[in-house]
């Protein structure tokens, strides 16, 4: 139930951060999940989160803020089942979308 960024996320946010730079028209939206761990409320609260981290990780790197939007799906829309301990982990995942 964390929000805070991995360090082996940074990777991939390098390389959106580089797509963004050399696009200036292209704006994004960042889709954040969860697993089913926690009420439907935490989860909800808890992919805001997650995008809001990803938002000003990009915003302090020098992408306007109006060029990201956010959605938090929670524990929404899962990747597969959350059945196991590795399904719960693909599940805690942020998207993004070109919009």
């Amino acid at each position: 139930s964390s929000y805070e960024l991995d360090t082996v996320s940074f990777t991939e946010l390098r390389a959106v951060l580089r797509i963004l730079k050399r696009n200036k028209e292209v704006s994004i939206k960042v889709i954040g999940h969860t697993d089913n761990n926690g009420s439907k409320i935490s989860n909800k609260i808890l992919s805001v989160q997650r995008c809001l981290a990803v938002k000003q990780f990009l915003v302090k790197h020098g992408i306007l803020n109006n060029r990201i939007k956010i959605e938090g799906k929670g524990d929404s829309d899962p990747l597969l089942p959350n059945t196991t301990d590795d399904n719960r982990i693909k599940n805690r995942r942020v998207e993004f979308r070109v919009i």
